[in-house]
């Protein structure tokens, strides 16, 4: 699953994160690594494009940061 990297609208400014989140929650029940990889690349393609996250303010905050955080926080030990 590759990173949605058209964001048009602000509902897909979230989606990456929120799969992020799945992708972790299948690694963490299965232990293979290749959704810790799907989580990874996910997460860094989001967080690599701040324009859809932090630059517009009116379209994508606070949400869509919120859901980085989280999906960040969630590999955390």
């Amino acid at each position: 699953m590759a990173p949605v990297t058209e964001i048009t609208f602000a509902h897909l400014g979230g989606l990456n994160f929120s799969r992020a989140w799945g992708l972790w929650s299948l690694y963490e029940a299965t232990g293979e690594r290749r959704w810790r990889s799907m989580y990874q690349t996910q997460v860094e393609w989001h967080l690599d494009h701040p324009e859809y996250w932090a630059e517009d303010y009116d379209a994508y905050a606070p949400w869509v940061p919120q859901f980085g955080v989280y999906a960040v926080a969630l590999s955390e030990e």
